[in-house]
């Protein structure tokens, strides 16, 4: 593993979703790493389509759609940054149904949002470093174990998957921004870009792995598993996350001036925390946390295989009678892939050329974010009691 890159001087960095999940993690981290390094502070802007009800002190905070080119290249060219961490996104989590109408918004967000952001970086002469937040979830839906970016380029999913357009959206704006690297264009020094492709995400305000693992403690409903838990995937922390976003702003600074810099731009990373599980795993870790320990004996255990073919099945059903506009709301593929498929990445390209390492461990990341659901509980709608099957 290579040292990472020395922290660029001082300059303007603008994170692009930055009251989000991942975002607010990467604000701290700046912010962070601001008190902790002797180059002079940074100026922090954020762009989100809300603004938080408590500010970080340091950050300047705009409220924009990624959506609004017009809005978008005023701000951009007042703020002026030389660096910009692209997080925003429409999440599964987020629009709980697919339909027609859920398409379009997330190709709004997630494509035209990104070429949005990317015309404004090219066009403003002060941007000279692009992140990118994109997802291991843009290959294309099959097993894959310790993948490596090279060997899965060609299968990113270019095509708008009806049943899953948030992997189809992402991949095409990866695509997108890996296209816009540019060492030389017409103004001074260019725009150099990278794609971060991260792991299912937890953590501190997780409402995606988290949330659910404790609202299925409180119903009770901790007996039931699908699948046998041999199948493993590749989890991530969010402060794992925030530590490589600004690992790669940094790498693709360095490689501005330092032409022996390990190449960056116009380069994918995957990005995990290097400690691949089962999602059953995962999940009993955060119930040992919460204080109930899941006895092996307790469980039962549906077929993978069965659930997965129903759920097939079913999709197929709502997409003829619906003509394609609408999907089944409690079970889909797209979901069972968690525990029906080996979904693993190999992060040594990360390690390498960026100098990643997990920031912190996977029992850490579990602790902190089931502690903060369970201090959250009453504003999550989670009760004091939980029930046990």
């Amino acid at each position: 593993m290579t040292q990472p890159p020395a922290p660029p001087a001082a300059k303007s960095i603008l994170v692009v979703g930055g009251c989000g999940f991942l975002g607010r993690q990467i604000v701290q981290s700046l912010l962070h790493q601001a008190t902790t390094t002797s180059p002079p502070t940074p100026k922090i802007s954020v762009i989100d389509v809300n603004t938080p009800k408590n500010p970080q002190v340091g950050v300047t905070y705009h409220m924009c759609s990624i959506t609004s080119l017009p809005h978008l290249q005023q701000l951009i060219s007042t703020i002026k940054p030389q660096v910009i961490i692209h997080t925003a996104s429409a999440l599964p989590s987020v629009i709980p149904t697919t339909n027609a109408d859920d398409v379009e918004l997330f190709t709004k967000v997630n494509v035209e949002g990104t070429d949005n952001l990317l015309e404004c970086a090219r066009d403003e002469s002060s941007v000279e470093v692009f992140v990118y937040t994109s997802s291991a979830a843009i290959l294309q839906r099959k097993e894959s174990y310790m993948a490596v970016e090279d060997a899965v380029v060609s299968e990113v999913q270019i095509n708008i998957d009806r049943f899953d357009p948030y992997s189809g959206t992402k991949g095409i704006a990866d695509t997108l921004v890996l296209l816009a690297n540019n060492r030389n264009p017409a103004h001074k020094r260019g725009l150099r870009t990278c794609c971060l492709r991260i792991g299912g995400m937890y953590g501190v305000g997780d409402m995606t792995l988290t949330w659910p693992a404790m609202e299925a403690l409180r119903l009770g409903e901790t007996r039931l598993q699908i699948g046998d838990g041999s199948k493993q995937s590749d989890f991530l922390a969010v402060e794992n996350a925030a530590h490589a976003h600004i690992l790669a702003m940094n790498a693709l600074s360095a490689g501005i001036t330092n032409l022996n810099a390990p190449e960056v731009d116009g380069e994918a990373f995957f990005i995990t925390d290097d400690n691949p599980m089962s999602y059953w795993a995962l999940r009993r870790k955060m119930w040992d946390h919460a204080g109930y320990v899941q006895k092996v004996e307790d469980v039962k255990i549906i077929s993978g295989s069965v659930i997965m073919a129903l759920a097939l099945i079913l999709e197929w059903i709502y997409l003829i009678f619906s003509f394609g506009y609408k999907q089944p709301k409690i079970i889909r593929t797209r979901k069972l892939e968690w525990v029906c498929l080996n979904r693993t990445f190999d992060i040594s390209k990360a390690k390498e050329r960026l100098g990643y390492s997990p920031k912190v461990s996977t029992n850490e990341a579990v602790k902190s974010a089931v502690e903060w659901a369970l201090e959250h509980q009453a504003e999550l709608g989670l009760s004091d009691e939980k029930k046990r099957l």
